[in-house]
């Protein structure tokens, strides 16, 4: 994951301050170290997958919350990015 990249698509897009943005990157590498996040999966299926981890009952409900929201976050800027890359990739 290139981090200054999510942070500022994230401020960009949905105008989170640079705090926020740093906790929602934290969450996403949280979330990393329990299942796959880049997994060709559907969102859900990803997030199933997080909520079934033996660690992820441990945690509480708003981290658990922030977790998912993370998670979301994450992949759509995976496929905004994907979508850019190959959109330039084409031009040349």
């Amino acid at each position: 994951m290139d981090e200054l990249q999510f942070d500022e698509w994230l401020k960009g897009k949905f105008g989170y301050a640079e705090k926020s943005a740093r906790d929602i990157r934290s969450r996403v590498k949280r979330a990393k170290y329990l299942v796959d996040v880049s997994a060709k999966l559907s969102d859900e299926e990803v997030i199933f997958k997080l909520s079934q981890h033996p660690e992820f009952k441990d945690f509480s409900v708003s981290v658990k919350s922030q977790l998912k929201r993370g998670v979301k976050l994450y992949r759509e800027y995976a496929r905004e990015s994907s979508k850019e890359y190959k959109t330039n990739e084409g031009s040349d």
